[in-house]
């Protein structure tokens, strides 16, 4: 990450304006003092507005980043149960 005397978290709350960009992604599900990010956006994000030499997404880390996207949001339509079945049908 290019240098900065910003502590991270700034860039995801806008503490200051002084602290990179803006522009930063928000979170996909915010309960519980608990925010979750896609790591996808956010590694775009430190590409093209920071400008960091961070390489292009992972394949395995797409695939943790969805399956962490799917789970949040069976949890907010309170569908747990048919994402266990659906993951037991596919294993």
């Amino acid at each position: 990450m290019p240098s900065s005397r910003c502590p991270p978290h700034y860039y995801a709350c806008g503490h200051r304006h002084d602290c990179g960009p803006g522009g930063f992604p928000s979170p996909l599900i915010e309960a519980d003092n608990i925010s979750i990010y896609s790591w996808a956006e956010i590694s775009e994000w430190l590409r093209t507005k920071m400008r960091d030499d961070i390489p292009q997404e992972n394949p395995d880390v797409a695939l943790a980043d969805a399956l962490v996207k799917v789970n949040c949001r069976a949890r907010a339509a309170h569908r747990e149960d048919g994402l266990r079945h659906l993951f037991e049908a596919i294993a």
